[in-house]
């Protein structure tokens, strides 16, 4: 198996024996990750498998909670979908950020006033 299929088994937590056809193919996935920072001051780095986040999120701008969360629903969806139509198979590490990112939100639930900042995509 080489290194490329390896390395997009990891990510996508897909069987390895998918990806030795994928990566005969040399397609990469221009993967993003993002920085951020909850109410409560901790901050967090999130992932992409695709850039598409960018065109979500702004450096250095904060996000009340519902509208970060939607957001980042949304853009991880479609980078999902982008793997998909690449691989033929969705992202599930995408899958996986998405489900951190809304239990983590749902500790904030009850401030009305809870923003997340986004501090930087990298």
């Amino acid at each position: 198996m080489s290194i490329d299929a390896l390395r997009i088994a990891l990510l996508t937590r897909q069987p390895p024996a998918i990806h030795q056809a994928i990566s005969k193919k040399r397609i990469s996935m221009p993967v993003m990750h993002f920085r951020i920072q909850w109410p409560d001051g901790e901050e967090a780095n999130c992932y992409s498998p695709s850039q598409v986040v960018s065109e979500f999120f702004t450096p250095g701008h904060a996000y009340p909670l519902d509208d970060f969360v939607r957001r980042s629903r949304e853009a991880l969806n479609i980078a999902s979908e982008r793997v998909r139509q690449k691989y033929g198979f969705a992202c599930s590490a995408a899958m996986d950020q998405l489900a951190q990112i809304e239990q983590e939100a749902d500790r904030f639930r009850n401030r009305p006033d809870a923003t997340v900042k986004v501090i930087e995509l990298l």
